[in-house]
């Protein structure tokens, strides 16, 4: 399974031409555009915008840049996919017509001279300046795009040249609206709350922040209707809203239409892919979930992600494939359908309070995390508080969790959330939020790497095993997101926890972890670390030294061979080190069961092409916490008094 973004014709006509893969299109609610700095004359002029509309040949364009895999946009911007979720839209009424264009032009002074190949602008009698449209290198189907309307432009004496460029250079030419004309793609949802974002007069801000009036537009009446998609509650309200929006849009031409790129999945053709409309993620994770609910299929599944995985911090994370291994590794607060509508998933119901202000959630009671512990109202509520103060604007959780004031528990099943504006449309953006352990949240360091700390821990349908930037993600299934018991060949004993219960097979490694090592909010570095297994009668049966894993997190592993017999083990973990004011240790004790069975079949998410093992954490109290801690301090007095 391969999702395809951001790829040259060229590169897929390989998969068009085999039988051994599927080619799988998905339409989006995804556009791209061209925008226009209407700050700067002779942009600011509609009519001048209008003659750049008819004298753009965008289906020769959408052909060159997305042959099939994509739609024409029309000028209301709204995608063909809006149309099955019930959303209005308007037809395009600017077929190409260069003499059109050409006749616009004159009308509006704009002549055509003998001297020159580019027309007069009448403010100044002299030829029109020349005006560039930025892309971003990186993405080639933008750059096609801006370079077929720059050659258009030409033949109607508009001087327009293409200039791509990095994307740091794009994103500063943006933020400080030093452009002319560029072409960027906007990620949406079902909802089609960003024509307030985009457009509202409101949010032109200098400097501009993510998901704002960029181009400079403002009309009043535009800002009404923008204004009701956030606060309605009433369908036929909402829908003529955003039919009005659109029909200003057309007319006033703000940006310029170009297209929607569909989602293209190459598949194994004996796969069956579950498409969501509007999702690639949500495809993928459905089409997973069926896959391995199949009782017929042989593993591994492989996913291949271009560009591949490369921050699976939900604050961070920006690109596709972080999003897919995420979308793999927890269970969202809500879901989609094949029609691209919300359904319940972490959340059973909930419901938004009249002024748009207040979303009111109930949680499933059964879910749970992938070592058996229950997902409860206090990690969602801790989860989002946790997101609303360290998302980052690279992270498409960043528009939402801005409009996130913060959420409370009401009682054992149900939160609420408060909105910082109205908007009755959030929900459409929660099927990215998901929950964490909130005993966790509260020990992480401010900049936590989520997979060393192992905050990142599963309520989805696969558990994460091993990442790394260079070789991707392996995961395992998630045995009780299945209803299947727990059978594992791995485990990894979280320290602080208490653990028993674990069964492993010869052949399995066992890697104990610590819990993150913080004093005075800095992490300790400079700790040795080292974990011994006793059997039933005490006997040591292995010792493994640990090596720092980062964030004051420490780690050491140790493999399950002849030695270890069916029973009950116990784990001893240690961390010692200096301190300024002198010597520390700390000691954590838990338990772990071996047994005698087949090693389960291996799951995949991958650029990697194979790997083993599965991560488990199961809670359970052996020995009270407090008594651990005692003996901790009492190990602590000792070396004190010692002097050592």
């Amino acid at each position: 399974m391969l999702p395809i973004t951001k790829v040259s014709l060229e590169a897929l006509q390989p998969l068009e031409n085999t039988t051994q893969v599927k080619l799988v299109s998905i339409p989006s609610y995804d556009f791209t555009y061209i925008g226009l700095n209407l700050r700067n004359a002779p942009l600011n002029y509609p009519k001048f915008r209008m003659a750049m509309m008819f004298a753009f040949n965008r289906p020769r364009m959408l052909s060159q840049a997305l042959g099939s895999y994509g739609r024409s946009l029309g000028p209301g911007l709204l995608s063909s996919a809006y149309s099955t979720v019930g959303w209005p839209t308007v037809n395009d009424q600017y077929a190409y017509d260069p003499a059109k264009a050409r006749g616009l032009l004159d009308g509006e002074g704009f002549n055509e001279t003998t001297t020159s190949s580019f027309r007069i602008d009448p403010s100044t009698n002299e030829s029109l300046r020349m005006m560039t449209i930025i892309s971003r290198l990186t993405q080639p189907q933008e750059v096609a795009a801006a370079s077929s309307f720059a050659e258009d432009m030409r033949h109607i004496g508009l001087p327009v040249v293409s200039l791509p460029m990095s994307d740091i250079d794009f994103n500063e030419a943006l933020r400080t609206y030093t452009f002319d004309i560029f072409v960027d793609s906007q990620s949406a949802n079902n909802a089609p709350t960003w024509l307030y974002s985009l457009f509202d007069s409101k949010n032109d801000l200098n400097p501009a922040p993510l998901s704002t009036n960029l181009v400079g537009y403002s009309n009043s009446t535009y800002d009404k209707y923008a204004a009701q998609l956030l606060t309605s509650n009433r369908p036929d309200e909402l829908r003529n809203a955003a039919e009005k929006c659109q029909e200003i849009l057309a007319a006033d031409l703000p940006v310029l239409p170009l297209f929607s790129e569909d989602f293209v999945i190459a598949v194994n053709p004996r796969l069956t892919i579950s498409q969501i409309v509007g999702s690639a993620s949500e495809t993928i994770r459905n089409s997973v979930i069926e896959i391995l609910k199949n009782p017929g299929f042989s593993p591994p599944l492989r996913i291949g992600i271009a560009p591949g995985v490369e921050n699976l911090d939900p604050t961070l994370a920006s690109n596709q494939a972080d999003w897919i291994a995420l979308g793999l590794l927890t269970e969202p607060l809500v879901a989609m359908d094949e029609q691209g509508n919300l359904k319940p998933a972490l959340a059973q119901h909930w419901t938004v309070s009249p002024d748009g202000k207040v979303v009111t959630m109930v949680i499933r009671q059964n879910a749970t995390f992938y070592n058996g512990q229950i997902v409860t109202v206090d990690d969602v509520v801790g989860t989002l508080n946790w997101l609303t103060k360290n998302v980052k604007p690279s992270s498409p959780l960043y528009p939402i969790m801005m409009e996130i004031k913060r959420a409370d528990v009401l009682d054992q099943k149900t939160l609420r959330i408060a909105l910082t504006q109205s908007d009755n449309s959030a929900i459409d953006a929660f099927t990215n939020l998901f929950a964490l352990p909130s005993s966790r949240l509260s020990t992480v360091s401010p900049e936590p790497d989520l997979a060393v700390s192992q905050l990142l821990v599963s309520s989805g349908p696969l558990v994460l095993h091993q990442f790394s930037q260079s070789n991707g993600v392996f995961m395992q299934l998630n045995n009780l997101y299945f209803g299947k018991p727990l059978n594992f060949e791995n485990i990894n004993a979280f320290l602080g926890d208490t653990l028993q219960g674990f069964q492993l097979s010869s052949g399995s490694l066992v890697t104990v972890s610590s819990q993150p090592l913080i004093v005075e909010t800095q992490a300790v570095a400079n700790a040795s670390y080292s974990v011994c297994i006793y059997d039933q009668n005490g006997t040591q049966i292995d010792c493994a030294a640990g090596v720092y894993a980062g964030q004051g997190t420490y780690a050491a592993s140790f493999p399950v061979d002849a030695r270890f017999h069916q029973g009950t083990y116990w784990i001893e973990g240690t961390l010692y080190g200096n301190l300024p004011d002198g010597n520390f240790m700390v000691v954590e004790e838990k338990t772990m069961t071996v047994r005698s069975s087949p090693l389960f079949a291996l799951i995949i998410l991958a650029l990697l092409i194979i790997g083993a093992g599965v991560i488990v954490v199961r809670r359970m109290s052996k020995r009270p916490r407090e008594k651990r801690h005692r003996r901790a301090r009492r190990s602590l007095r000792r070396l004190r008094n010692s002097g050592d």
